[in-house]
């Protein structure tokens, strides 16, 4: 990602903006898509509207972002003077869902800190109380994907917190999951799922 600052916006131009705009903003980088019941006359204003734009070949190329996974680790502490919490993000670059592990990837991530019975809310939360909440998830973009695990916690139980999350996280690596628990954890799942396309 990228940190937008104050000089960004003083840094922009007029003539820079009226240059992106002619860039993206054209026919050959838009579509319209209609959906349900359309009327004739909905068709025949957009064609009003749209139909006159002139055409014009800036196409836009794709931006590739990067796929690479072989990432040395870097970690990296803001202090922020008076603060009394801190906010732990732990990542790693990785596939998106048309990957084969994904699927996989997902049930490990749910046991791991994906729902309320999660092995990280069962330690972090219920069992030591450094946190309200504390979770990991599995996310899939365009070209790539990465897994996030965040929490807030005070201060005082920072380290302690990072502790065990990496406790946690030794445990999926060196421990079989038992079937009890991959059990439960892909009945949450199908359940889940099942909610997503109600209605």
């Amino acid at each position: 990602g990228r940190v937008v600052g104050e000089e960004n916006y003083a840094d922009l131009k007029t003539d820079s903006l009226k240059s992106k705009y002619m860039e993206w903003y054209n026919p050959s980088n838009c579509f319209v898509l209609l959906s349900g019941k359309v009327k004739k006359e909905t068709v025949e204003d957009l064609q009003d509207v749209f139909g006159k734009w002139v055409y014009s070949n800036n196409k836009v190329e794709e931006i590739n972002h990067p796929t690479s996974m072989g990432s040395s680790p870097v970690k990296k502490l803001i202090e922020k003077e008076g603060a009394v919490q801190s906010a732990i993000r732990i990542g790693k670059v990785l596939f998106n869902k048309t990957h084969p592990d994904f699927v996989p990837l997902t049930v490990l991530t749910t046991i791991l800190g994906g729902y309320f019975g999660s092995r990280l809310m069962s330690n972090i939360r219920e069992d030591k109380g450094y946190t309200y909440g504390v979770g990991s998830s599995l996310i899939s973009l365009k070209n790539a994907g990465y897994l996030v695990i965040s929490t807030q916690v005070g201060n005082d139980v920072r380290h302690a917190a990072l502790k065990e999350i990496y406790f946690e996280i030794n445990r999926l690596i060196n421990e079989p999951v038992m079937e009890e628990e991959l059990s439960l954890v892909k009945s949450y799942l199908t359940g889940s799922f099942q909610r997503s396309i109600d209605g």
